[in-house]
């Protein structure tokens, strides 16, 4: 999925100082828990380079991470909330499988008792399931009656805890009617505890810990734009930040077929002088579009500036959806571009000569229903 391998990939990349050479493995390295005084806490810290280590912690009644820095002269300090006020200071003393030591605030001092957390820390103690799993609990579903038009349909959200507030997981889910309508509502039913998959909001935030020891922030999402007899036309979103250079976004148009269940592709709807054959990739809604036909889609968007023109029309691929009448268009931008994005739509009656046999019999199907 192209959202996932962008997540990936920003999980993949972290600062720069994580690139010197690895250090040798210090006693502090590694997941922790204990009390800080009599308060419980879960504690990760992980050396990077030899320049840079990340640190992070949370209280187990409140499951919200605050970042620490270690100083040069082996102490930590920490900086909850949005500004950069230390708001603690930690001193530890490693001895085995324990650490102990002060955390100090002002005139403030409580001991620290902590004992370690079996966990493969060999990428980061940070980035480990082993460190965020007091923070996972059990997934609640809520659903919400909506319409579009005069199609009914549930809109379906996630609720992953307390723990994790910056995730955003939505769907949908509606009647079944049509032979295919089960296989199109099992396809856009997430499930957050799949690794991998669309809605794995936990890889993301190791990602974020394990690079910079702070918490990212995670959603995905499906709506329907259009629904007929025939199709059900979907829109999806992914956004976040995992860690690494930047957040990402990404959106994208999903078509599927009520009769069989399975996904359109739509490329095909349109003849290899609108849409060259080549090596397309099969999971994915993005297509190349010829000079003559790009002309075509252009026209139907207005630009602010010159600059969003030109990185436009410059979009080698496309994602192409559908609409109650006609073909959407979509360009696929680099992350600085993404605000000059926007939606083509194109009617079945302009797109007829550039429509191949399959084009115009979905064409024929989505007007009659």
């Amino acid at each position: 999925m192209r959202q996932f391998a962008a997540a990936l990939a920003l999980l993949a990349a972290v600062p720069a100082a994580a690139q010197d050479a690895a250090a040798p493995p210090q006693p502090w390295e590694g997941v922790w828990q204990g009390t800080i005084g009599t308060y419980p806490v879960r504690l990760c810290l992980s050396q990077r380079s030899d320049s840079w280590s990340v640190g992070a912690y949370y209280y187990l009644s409140q499951l919200k991470t605050i970042g620490l820095d270690r100083r040069d002269d082996g102490s930590w300090v920490e900086k909850a909330g949005s500004s950069d006020a230390v708001t603690g200071r930690w001193t530890l003393r490693p001895a085995g499988d324990s650490l102990a030591g002060e955390w100090q605030q002002g005139a403030k001092v409580l001991p620290l008792a902590l004992t370690r957390v079996a966990a493969d820390i060999t990428d980061g103690a940070c980035g480990t399931r082993e460190f965020l799993a007091p923070r996972i609990q059990p997934v609640k579903l809520r659903e919400a009656p909506k319409t579009l038009a005069r199609f009914a349909y549930r809109e379906l959200t996630w609720d992953v805890g307390r723990g994790f507030p910056e995730v955003s997981l939505t769907s949908f889910a509606y009647s079944p009617v049509a032979s295919g309508d089960k296989a199109i509502l099992a396809a856009l039913r997430l499930d957050p505890a799949r690794p991998e998959g669309e809605a794995d909001y936990v890889s993301c935030f190791q990602g974020a810990l394990g690079s910079l020891g702070n918490d990212g922030d995670f959603s995905f999402g499906y709506a329907p734009r259009a629904v007929s007899a025939a199709f059900v036309s979907v829109t999806a979103s992914a956004g976040g930040f995992c860690g690494g250079a930047h957040p990402y976004a990404d959106y994208w148009w999903l078509t599927f077929d009520r009769k069989t269940g399975k996904k359109v592709d739509l490329g095909t709807w349109l003849t290899p002088a609108a849409v060259p054959r080549g090596d397309w990739f099969e999971d994915s809604s993005l297509r190349p579009l010829s000079p003559a036909f790009k002309r075509l889609v252009l026209r139907r968007l207005r630009f602010e500036d010159s600059e969003c023109r030109t990185v436009v029309s410059e979009a080698e691929l496309w994602n192409i959806g559908l609409d109650r009448t006609g073909l959407v268009f979509s360009p696929s931008l680099p992350h600085v571009a993404q605000a000059c994005g926007d939606d083509a739509a194109v009617p079945f009656a302009e797109l007829g000569p550039w429509l191949s046999a399959a084009g115009k019999a979905g064409a024929a199907r989505q007007k009659g229903g």
